[in-house]
């Protein structure tokens, strides 16, 4: 995955907590945060500052496979819960929000072919740039007609046919007939 300098200065700014959506990241967090990568950073005297840092960091796994575990990693739901942000325009305290964090990286993530998508209770990344479609956008449902369909089933996996019938026929069929809603 590689994505341009900007959307390398805008993810920095989510990283460290820079951008009042976030949480903040001390210097030492960050080092953490970035040797949990494979990085063997220390913190200590003559240490940048926090966004060069990050900045220095996610410049070193562009274009590897390691960027897309940082960029889902930095967007993980449970370091934003019950988490406050401090906006530094307004003086005030507000919840950290995952949401206008990932809005705000999709963005530029877009001039890039990626996309952060739903994916259960975390996030993937789809490459646009490949076809991959939005996880958020489709859900599979049998249409597959016949006496022991559950037409319309919620998924696959409640679909009658998909636990009787497992023949090869109606395997092929099967998966010919999900569809996306």
């Amino acid at each position: 995955m590689k994505i341009s300098e900007r959307t390398i200065k805008r993810l920095a700014d989510i990283i460290t907590g820079d951008k009042p959506v976030s949480p903040y990241r001390s210097g030492p967090q960050l080092v953490s945060f970035f040797n949990e990568f494979g990085t063997n950073h220390t913190y200590g005297q003559g240490f940048p500052s926090r966004w060069m840092f990050a900045e220095q960091c996610i410049r070193q796994f562009n274009d590897t496979p390691t960027l897309k575990k940082i960029i889902l990693s930095t967007l993980d739901p449970r370091d934003f819960m019950g988490v406050t942000v401090f906006n530094l325009k307004t003086l005030e305290r507000k919840p950290a929000n995952l949401q206008e964090a990932l809005t705000y990286l999709n963005e530029f993530l877009a001039f890039d072919g990626y996309e952060i998508v739903p994916h259960g209770k975390t996030y993937d990344i789809a490459d646009k740039t490949r076809g991959e479609r939005s996880a958020e956008r489709t859900s599979r449902r049998c249409t597959m007609p016949g006496p022991r369909c559950s037409l319309g089933a919620r998924s696959a996996k409640s679909c009658r046919n998909f636990g009787i019938n497992r023949s090869r026929k109606h395997a092929s069929t099967f998966a010919g007939k999900i569809s996306s809603i």
